[in-house]
């Protein structure tokens, strides 16, 4: 039997089904499986808007032009994160992201920590992360980036 795949189209979904109020900042534990509803608001809240789109290659490019397409380059050092929780904040998103196109992408293991715990920093009512490579860069205040950049 073919497994369903965990993809789920948030369009469809009425947002008045996830009741935030039961799960952000209440000191629950984000699911090992969560609910529809769970797994539907997360995708929502990871969608990348459609403004910042434009800076992705389109999915409809040729093979060679999407190999032309300037990307940032891989960060080959893996940091070592002390504790999720030191790059998780409360506050919204600062600025714009396109100039996030002028740093390295961090490395696949600091992103995979990322993801998986995203998650629980949503629960906890976090709304932004910093990139903790840069931090305090510009006039020593941190950028607070939104969780859509992680995935």
């Amino acid at each position: 039997m073919a497994m369903k795949p965990s993809v789920i189209n948030v369009d469809t979904l009425a947002t008045s089904t996830f009741d935030s109020a039961r799960w952000i900042g209440t000191g629950q534990t984000y699911p090992e499986n969560p609910s529809t509803e769970i797994l539907a608001e997360k995708q929502r809240l990871l969608k990348i808007p459609s403004e910042y789109r434009s800076l992705l290659p389109n999915p409809s490019y040729s093979v060679k032009r999407f190999t032309e397409f300037k990307l940032p380059e891989l960060d080959s050092k893996s940091l070592i994160i002390k504790s999720m929780e030191d790059v998780f904040y409360t506050q919204k998103p600062t600025r714009s992201i396109n100039w996030l196109l002028t740093r390295s992408v961090p490395s696949e293991i600091v992103l995979s920590a990322l993801s998986k715990a995203v998650g629980q920093a949503w629960f906890h009512g976090c709304h932004s992360f910093i990139d903790f490579r840069y931090k305090g860069e510009v006039k020593n205040v941190d950028e607070y980036l939104p969780f859509w950049i992680v995935m």
